[in-house]
């Protein structure tokens, strides 16, 4: 039996609302990078104990701003700070956000597919009991078909 743990309806309008949120999320954030691999690789490492650090620095650049060389982007760094603070609030709340849907989204997903593959085994027991079974059922185990790994080996001549 299935464990149907949710059962719920989105609205065409929060849906559409939904979307649109996030569109308007994106166009507020258009400095948004998509760094590669590589490009993360390089940055240097920049965790939870090096937040204080970042805070505190900016701190002590304003009250001392006399012993910082004017080569140092100090308006640039202050930004930056700034900025960081805010991001990471909205990441903190986008991701607790993004778990809950993706878990939500895990849990509809197998509920989902539980229930096609009760249909599914009573589709096969009551294959003789409705027209045009053969053609559902050829259909439906498509789903099942294992794809064999070609043989990469040559013979030798």
């Amino acid at each position: 039996m299935v464990n149907n743990r949710i059962s719920a309806k989105l609205s065409e309008e929060a849906f559409a609302r939904i979307r649109a949120a996030f569109a308007q999320i994106r166009a507020d954030l258009p400095f948004l990078l998509d760094l590669t691999k590589e490009q993360k690789k390089a940055l240097p490492k920049f965790g939870d104990k090096s937040v204080p650090f970042v805070n505190k620095t900016l701190e002590f650049a304003k009250e001392h701003s006399d012993v910082i060389p004017a080569r140092l982007p100090m308006e640039e760094f202050s930004r930056d700070v700034t900025l960081y603070n805010q991001l990471f609030m909205i990441y903190h709340e986008g991701k607790e956000l993004c778990d809950q849907i993706n878990d939500t989204y895990l849990q509809v997903g197998a509920e989902a597919y539980s229930t096609a593959l009760a249909v599914y085994a009573n589709l096969q027991i009551n294959q003789d009991l409705f027209d045009g079974s053969e053609l559902v059922l050829d259909e439906l185990s498509k789903r099942f078909i294992q794809k064999t790994k070609k043989d990469t080996t040559t013979e030798q001549i």
